[in-house]
Protein backbone atom coordinates (compact mmCIF):
# COMPACT_ATOMS: atom_id res chain seq x y z
CA UNK A 1 0.00 0.00 0.00
CA UNK A 2 1.08 3.58 -0.54
CA UNK A 3 2.46 5.65 2.27
CA UNK A 4 -0.39 6.34 4.67
CA UNK A 5 0.38 10.05 4.80
CA UNK A 6 -0.25 10.27 1.06
CA UNK A 7 -3.42 8.24 1.44
CA UNK A 8 -4.58 10.60 4.16
CA UNK A 9 -3.85 13.61 1.99
CA UNK A 10 -5.77 12.04 -0.88
CA UNK A 11 -8.72 14.13 -1.96
CA UNK A 12 -12.13 12.67 -1.32
CA UNK A 13 -14.53 14.83 -3.27
CA UNK A 14 -17.72 13.20 -4.47
CA UNK A 15 -18.53 13.04 -8.16
CA UNK A 16 -21.55 11.85 -10.08
CA UNK A 17 -21.41 8.71 -12.21
CA UNK A 18 -24.07 8.39 -14.88
CA UNK A 19 -27.19 6.81 -13.40
CA UNK A 20 -30.94 6.88 -13.98
CA UNK A 21 -31.76 5.91 -10.38
CA UNK A 22 -33.18 8.72 -8.22
CA UNK A 23 -31.50 9.75 -4.99
CA UNK A 24 -33.31 8.36 -1.96
CA UNK A 25 -35.54 11.06 -0.43
CA UNK A 26 -34.21 10.07 2.99
CA UNK A 27 -30.72 11.22 2.02
CA UNK A 28 -29.57 14.83 1.50
CA UNK A 29 -28.63 16.00 -1.98
CA UNK A 30 -24.93 15.59 -2.67
CA UNK A 31 -23.17 18.78 -3.73
CA UNK A 32 -20.91 18.34 -6.73
CA UNK A 33 -17.92 20.74 -6.45
CA UNK A 34 -17.03 22.30 -9.80
CA UNK A 35 -13.69 22.35 -11.56
CA UNK A 36 -11.33 24.71 -9.75
CA UNK A 37 -12.91 24.26 -6.32
CA UNK A 38 -10.25 24.25 -3.60
CA UNK A 39 -10.19 22.72 -0.13
CA UNK A 40 -7.42 23.46 2.38
CA UNK A 41 -6.60 20.81 4.97
CA UNK A 42 -4.35 20.62 8.02
CA UNK A 43 -3.23 17.53 9.87
CA UNK A 44 -0.53 15.55 11.59
CA UNK A 45 0.73 12.01 12.14
CA UNK A 46 -0.29 9.72 15.03
CA UNK A 47 1.67 7.12 17.00
CA UNK A 48 0.42 3.67 18.01
CA UNK A 49 -1.34 5.18 21.05
CA UNK A 50 -3.23 7.58 18.77
CA UNK A 51 -1.21 10.51 20.13
CA UNK A 52 0.08 13.29 17.87
CA UNK A 53 3.71 12.83 16.78
CA UNK A 54 5.80 15.93 17.45
CA UNK A 55 6.76 18.05 14.44
CA UNK A 56 4.57 16.02 12.07
CA UNK A 57 2.13 18.81 11.14
CA UNK A 58 1.29 19.32 7.49
CA UNK A 59 -0.99 21.49 5.37
CA UNK A 60 -2.14 20.91 1.81
CA UNK A 61 -4.66 22.10 -0.74
CA UNK A 62 -6.97 19.80 -2.66
CA UNK A 63 -8.15 21.04 -6.06
CA UNK A 64 -10.84 19.69 -8.38
CA UNK A 65 -8.75 19.26 -11.53
CA UNK A 66 -11.19 17.76 -14.05
CA UNK A 67 -14.85 16.81 -14.29
CA UNK A 68 -16.97 14.62 -16.55
CA UNK A 69 -14.22 12.06 -17.17
CA UNK A 70 -14.58 8.48 -18.42
CA UNK A 71 -12.29 6.46 -16.18
CA UNK A 72 -12.12 2.93 -14.77
CA UNK A 73 -15.27 1.83 -16.63
CA UNK A 74 -17.21 4.73 -15.10
CA UNK A 75 -18.50 7.97 -16.60
CA UNK A 76 -18.97 11.37 -15.00
CA UNK A 77 -15.81 10.88 -12.94
CA UNK A 78 -13.98 13.85 -11.44
CA UNK A 79 -10.31 14.01 -10.57
CA UNK A 80 -8.61 15.92 -7.76
CA UNK A 81 -5.00 16.77 -6.99
CA UNK A 82 -3.41 17.25 -3.57
CA UNK A 83 -0.55 19.75 -3.32
CA UNK A 84 1.72 20.10 -0.28
CA UNK A 85 1.79 23.73 0.86
CA UNK A 86 5.38 23.59 2.13
CA UNK A 87 7.05 22.13 -0.97
CA UNK A 88 4.51 22.83 -3.70
CA UNK A 89 4.79 19.16 -4.67
CA UNK A 90 1.73 17.42 -6.09
CA UNK A 91 1.35 14.47 -3.74
CA UNK A 92 -1.47 12.59 -5.38
CA UNK A 93 -4.15 12.53 -8.06
CA UNK A 94 -7.43 10.85 -7.19
CA UNK A 95 -10.56 9.76 -9.03
CA UNK A 96 -14.02 9.25 -7.60
CA UNK A 97 -17.70 8.98 -8.49
CA UNK A 98 -21.10 7.87 -7.22
CA UNK A 99 -22.50 4.44 -8.00
CA UNK A 100 -26.10 3.82 -9.08
CA UNK A 101 -27.21 3.91 -5.43
CA UNK A 102 -25.34 7.17 -4.75
CA UNK A 103 -22.64 5.58 -2.61
CA UNK A 104 -19.18 7.09 -2.99
CA UNK A 105 -16.63 5.17 -5.08
CA UNK A 106 -12.92 5.88 -4.61
CA UNK A 107 -10.38 4.68 -7.21
CA UNK A 108 -8.04 2.46 -5.19
CA UNK A 109 -5.19 0.81 -7.18
CA UNK A 110 -4.17 -1.20 -4.10
CA UNK A 111 -7.38 -3.21 -4.48
CA UNK A 112 -6.91 -3.94 -8.18
CA UNK A 113 -3.63 -5.80 -8.47
CA UNK A 114 -5.42 -9.06 -9.29
CA UNK A 115 -7.35 -7.47 -12.13
CA UNK A 116 -10.53 -6.98 -10.10
CA UNK A 117 -12.40 -3.74 -9.62
CA UNK A 118 -10.30 -0.90 -8.27
CA UNK A 119 -13.23 1.07 -6.89
CA UNK A 120 -13.68 1.09 -3.11
CA UNK A 121 -17.27 1.80 -2.06
CA UNK A 122 -18.07 4.01 0.92
CA UNK A 123 -21.77 3.57 1.87
CA UNK A 124 -22.57 7.26 2.37
CA UNK A 125 -26.14 6.88 1.05
CA UNK A 126 -27.27 3.26 1.43
CA UNK A 127 -25.57 2.51 4.74
CA UNK A 128 -24.90 -1.02 3.47
CA UNK A 129 -21.70 -2.74 4.62
CA UNK A 130 -19.06 -2.89 1.87
CA UNK A 131 -16.23 -5.44 1.66
CA UNK A 132 -13.33 -5.40 -0.80
CA UNK A 133 -10.21 -7.55 -0.93
CA UNK A 134 -7.22 -8.37 -3.10
CA UNK A 135 -4.39 -10.93 -3.07
CA UNK A 136 -1.11 -10.28 -4.88
CA UNK A 137 2.19 -12.18 -5.08
CA UNK A 138 5.75 -10.90 -5.36
CA UNK A 139 9.10 -12.68 -5.19
CA UNK A 140 11.68 -11.96 -2.51
CA UNK A 141 15.02 -13.80 -2.76
CA UNK A 142 13.32 -16.30 -5.05
CA UNK A 143 10.51 -17.01 -2.60
CA UNK A 144 6.93 -16.05 -3.56
CA UNK A 145 5.44 -13.73 -0.96
CA UNK A 146 1.66 -13.37 -0.86
CA UNK A 147 0.09 -10.12 0.31
CA UNK A 148 -3.63 -10.11 1.10
CA UNK A 149 -5.45 -6.85 1.83
CA UNK A 150 -9.11 -6.57 2.81
CA UNK A 151 -11.23 -3.54 3.66
CA UNK A 152 -14.59 -3.50 5.43
CA UNK A 153 -16.53 -0.21 5.28
CA UNK A 154 -19.75 0.68 7.07
CA UNK A 155 -21.67 3.79 8.00
CA UNK A 156 -21.46 4.29 11.76
CA UNK A 157 -23.66 7.31 12.39
CA UNK A 158 -23.91 11.01 11.72
CA UNK A 159 -22.00 13.91 13.28
CA UNK A 160 -21.87 17.69 12.95
CA UNK A 161 -18.42 19.16 12.26
CA UNK A 162 -17.57 22.87 12.29
CA UNK A 163 -15.37 24.23 9.48
CA UNK A 164 -14.44 27.91 9.28
CA UNK A 165 -17.34 28.83 11.56
CA UNK A 166 -19.95 26.85 9.62
CA UNK A 167 -21.55 23.59 10.80
CA UNK A 168 -21.81 20.64 8.42
CA UNK A 169 -23.84 17.47 8.87
CA UNK A 170 -21.65 14.47 8.01
CA UNK A 171 -22.00 10.76 7.37
CA UNK A 172 -19.46 8.91 9.53
CA UNK A 173 -17.85 5.96 7.74
CA UNK A 174 -15.69 3.40 9.57
CA UNK A 175 -13.22 1.24 7.63
CA UNK A 176 -11.26 -1.72 8.97
CA UNK A 177 -8.15 -2.79 7.04
CA UNK A 178 -6.58 -6.24 7.43
CA UNK A 179 -3.20 -7.04 5.87
CA UNK A 180 -1.76 -10.58 5.80
CA UNK A 181 1.69 -11.63 4.55
CA UNK A 182 2.28 -15.32 3.73
CA UNK A 183 5.08 -17.44 2.26
CA UNK A 184 5.20 -21.13 1.37
CA UNK A 185 1.75 -21.64 2.85
CA UNK A 186 2.65 -20.09 6.20
CA UNK A 187 1.32 -16.78 7.54
CA UNK A 188 4.34 -14.60 8.33
CA UNK A 189 2.63 -11.54 9.75
CA UNK A 190 -0.71 -9.77 9.98
CA UNK A 191 -1.78 -6.23 10.77
CA UNK A 192 -5.10 -4.47 11.23
CA UNK A 193 -5.98 -0.82 11.57
CA UNK A 194 -9.08 1.34 11.51
CA UNK A 195 -9.89 4.50 9.62
CA UNK A 196 -12.80 6.89 10.15
CA UNK A 197 -14.00 9.33 7.50
CA UNK A 198 -16.58 12.09 7.87
CA UNK A 199 -18.36 12.85 4.58
CA UNK A 200 -20.31 16.12 4.18
CA UNK A 201 -22.99 15.80 1.44
CA UNK A 202 -23.48 19.59 1.31
CA UNK A 203 -19.82 20.04 0.31
CA UNK A 204 -19.46 16.79 -1.61
CA UNK A 205 -16.29 15.78 0.17
CA UNK A 206 -14.74 14.08 3.17
CA UNK A 207 -13.94 16.90 5.58
CA UNK A 208 -12.19 14.90 8.29
CA UNK A 209 -10.24 11.64 8.42
CA UNK A 210 -8.43 9.68 11.13
CA UNK A 211 -6.25 6.66 10.27
CA UNK A 212 -4.70 4.31 12.84
CA UNK A 213 -1.04 3.30 13.00
CA UNK A 214 0.10 -0.28 12.41
CA UNK A 215 3.21 -2.46 12.35
CA UNK A 216 3.90 -5.04 9.63
CA UNK A 217 7.11 -7.03 9.13
CA UNK A 218 8.81 -5.00 11.88
CA UNK A 219 8.08 -1.76 10.01
CA UNK A 220 6.02 0.91 11.75
CA UNK A 221 3.53 2.92 9.72
CA UNK A 222 2.23 5.97 11.59
CA UNK A 223 -1.41 6.91 11.67
CA UNK A 224 -2.65 10.33 10.69
CA UNK A 225 -5.41 12.87 11.08
CA UNK A 226 -6.62 15.75 8.93
CA UNK A 227 -9.47 18.23 8.92
CA UNK A 228 -10.77 20.72 6.40
CA UNK A 229 -9.95 24.30 7.41
CA UNK A 230 -11.06 26.41 4.43
CA UNK A 231 -12.81 25.89 1.11
CA UNK A 232 -13.91 27.65 -2.08
CA UNK A 233 -16.62 26.12 -4.26
CA UNK A 234 -16.87 26.74 -8.00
Amino acid sequence: MRNLLILVLAAAFVVSCSSNDPVSPAEPTVKIPGKGSTFEIAGYQLDAANVKIANSDFTAVQTVANTGLSFGDKTGVWSTTTTDNASGEVLDTNYMCLDEKKDLLLWTPELGEDGSSRWLRLPVSTGLVSFDSVVSTEEFNGIPIELAVSVRAERSGEETIVVAGSSFATKKITLRYTIRVSALGQVIDTATFNETQWFAPSLGMIIQRSTGAYTLADQDSPGSFFKLTKYTLK
